[in-house]
């Protein structure tokens, strides 16, 4: 399985580092859920994470996405 991931959906109050961000958007720990689910069914061979766009200084930004990715399942 390939998974495309655009950050934008994510809940801001989670992740805050897009140019448009999803009000009620997808929390994170939903997010993880589905990934796990998905995982036990199927092999994970790659994923994309777009709409990466952060306002705040881009070092703390990336470490986020570096995070978020670690916390989800998709490791970097």
């Amino acid at each position: 399985m390939y998974i495309h991931l655009d950050l934008d959906v994510i809940d801001p109050n989670d992740f805050p580092y897009v140019t448009c961000p999803t009000h009620n958007g997808i929390r994170i720990e939903k997010l993880q859920d589905l990934i796990d689910l998905l995982s036990k069914d199927f092999d994970v061979v790659g994923c994309s994470v777009l709409e990466f766009l952060p306002t705040e200084p881009k070092k703390k930004a990336t470490l986020a996405v570096a995070k978020l990715l670690d916390e989800i399942g998709l490791r970097p």
